[in-house]
């Protein structure tokens, strides 16, 4: 008994192969998601390690700054006592003895320095320059070394204390100082840091200090070349650290490939396990189809079955009283009428009919067992047709057979006989102004088929599904049990009956398949 099916049942039951689809799709979209997850993940790692690179590239230039302008003050004062001490020492010796010009030239080599101007209020300024050395001479400030940048010297004004001494100006080369400073400038040190592994360029813009508020990270290609370009706000300006970001790129391009990979992957998957679903989803359909095809044609075979009891045991018994009451009509009334005679006969013969319609519906409704054994197919079919070849001729029927197949099937004799006979006599009855019958025997696969076309049909397309059903038929005096008696005996026998109609030709082919018969066993006198 079928339950019905209620609405909520039907409003969440999905086929598996669409939930397969639906698993998939949402497995991908869950790939998406992680794949998106981790690009941004690889962004802000690249975006911290710039930062990290830009801070530390910050904090290194201050330092190293600071340590310059440290270093750079140190020096100056001592080069500023050295000298001091020099002028003192000048001006002690002055005013206790005026120098001379040769005396100063003397003082300069033995103490190193390029040039000694002394002016005194008796005497005009005596010199001693060693080299190309021009200094400014007693101008303020006084008592700290100055540098000329285009000389690379070092001097310095000293204001005489003693009463003799105006001014005394020494300078010295500051070559060795100007190359530190060089070595330590910030133009050298963004250099050195730009040439650092995975540092791009470092640049430092000091007019732009106010600008930049916090650390901003920026991704761009330069000359083909990812990078990561980071600014911050130092003391000395906006400074920017451009670093190397081929990895990162390297990365999201392994990641996209991956991300395709898998969800190619899994498209494919996807794809083949739901058509394996909507395959196996199918045959089940099918298989509970049949089934419930099977239940029907059972339940329709027993309702037939007990219908067919009852009429056989209600109308057979009326119909063979009055078939002996017409014999013993017959017999004894030998004063009829040749009318009344002809009358008798007749309802004689429609009595007969009627006994042989239900004799075949009661055989049609009993299941068939086929007491099978090995039987020559082609032998069936020549002895068969001996007995219809003077119908054949009389009615001229061409009769053609072919025979491809020798060898022997399994089945029940009788029952194969009477499904031949009837499909002859069939194509016999469907010619009446003659025609043709071509029988065709042959071998496909573990199967034997058996094809018989005849012409003469002429039935509307519209009624070609009909043909093999229970009590369908043409024929004037046919019951339309023919064909399915046929059919029921073929599938009996594990076999298959189909049906090929030609409209255009007006021919009709029925195909038979048997299973094919075991090997004969090979007897041992015979291997002798």
């Amino acid at each position: 008994m079928d339950l019905p099916v209620t609405s909520q049942h039907k409003k969440f039951s999905y086929p598996s192969w669409i939930v397969n689809v639906i698993g998939f799709t949402l497995l991908i979209a869950i790939v998406l998601i992680l794949f998106i997850w981790q690009q941004k993940n690889i962004r802000n790692t690249l975006q911290r390690n710039a930062g990290n690179r830009a801070r530390m590239v910050g904090t290194l230039i201050e330092e190293n700054m600071a340590n310059s302008v440290l270093t750079q003050a140190t020096i100056d004062q001592i080069v500023s006592s050295f000298l001091l001490d020099k002028a003192r020492f000048i001006d002690y010796l002055n005013n206790i003895v005026p120098l001379s010009t040769e005396e100063l030239t003397e003082l300069a080599k033995e103490t190193g320095l390029l040039q000694i101007t002394v002016s005194t209020y008796a005497t005009p300024a005596q010199s001693a320059v060693k080299g190309d050395a021009h200094t400014a001479l007693c101008v303020p400030p006084f008592n700290k070394v100055k540098y000329g940048h285009k000389q690379q010297i070092g001097y310095l004004n000293y204001s005489g204390t003693q009463s003799a001494t105006d001014c005394i100006n020494i300078s010295l080369d500051a070559s060795s100082i100007f190359s530190l400073r060089e070595k330590t400038s910030l133009s050298n040190m963004l250099q050195v840091f730009s040439n650092l592994p995975g540092i791009y360029s470092v640049t430092l813009n000091t007019d732009e200090a106010a600008h930049v508020k916090q650390t901003s990270i920026t991704l761009r290609k330069v000359n083909d070349l990812m990078v990561a370009e980071a600014q911050l706000r130092t003391q000395w300006g906006r400074l920017s650290v451009t670093i190397d970001a081929t990895n990162f790129e390297i990365r999201q391009q392994q990641l996209r490939k991956h991300f395709f990979m898998i969800t190619t992957l899994l498209i494919l998957l996807g794809t083949l396990f739901s058509w394996l679903l909507y395959q196996y989803q199918q045959a089940d359909i099918r298989r509970t189809r049949s089934y419930e095809q099977m239940i029907a044609k059972e339940q329709e075979a027993a309702a037939l079955g007990r219908a067919t009891a009852t009429i056989a045991h209600e109308v057979r018994n009326p119909l063979n009283a009055i078939g002996m009451g017409l014999q013993r009509l017959q017999l004894e009334s030998n004063n009829l009428e040749d009318e009344d005679q002809q009358l008798i006969q007749a309802m004689g013969q429609a009595v007969h009919r009627a006994s042989a319609i239900i004799s075949k519906l009661q055989r049609f409704t009993r299941p068939l067992v086929p007491e099978k054994t090995d039987i020559e197919p082609a032998q069936l079919i020549d002895q068969l047709l001996q007995l219809y070849l003077q119908q054949l001729q009389s009615q001229r029927i061409t009769l053609s057979t072919e025979y491809s197949f020798s060898g022997s099937i399994e089945g029940d004799r009788n029952l194969l006989n009477e499904c031949m006979e009837n499909l002859i006599k069939n194509c016999i009855e469907a010619q009446p102004d003659g025609g043709y019958i071509k029988i065709r025997l042959f071998q496909k696969r573990a199967m034997v088929g058996i094809a018989i076309l005849n012409k003469g049909f002429n039935l509307p397309q519209n009624q070609w599904s009909r043909l093999g059903t229970p009590y369908f038929t043409t024929k004037a005096n046919g019951n339309g049990l023919g064909l399915a008696l046929v059919n029921k005996i073929i599938e009996a026998h594990g076999g298959k009956l189909s049906l090929l109609p030609d409209a255009a030709q007006q021919q009709l082919t029925v195909q038979i398949f048997l299973p094919e018969g075991r090997p004969p066993k090979i007897k041992t006198a015979d291997i002798a």
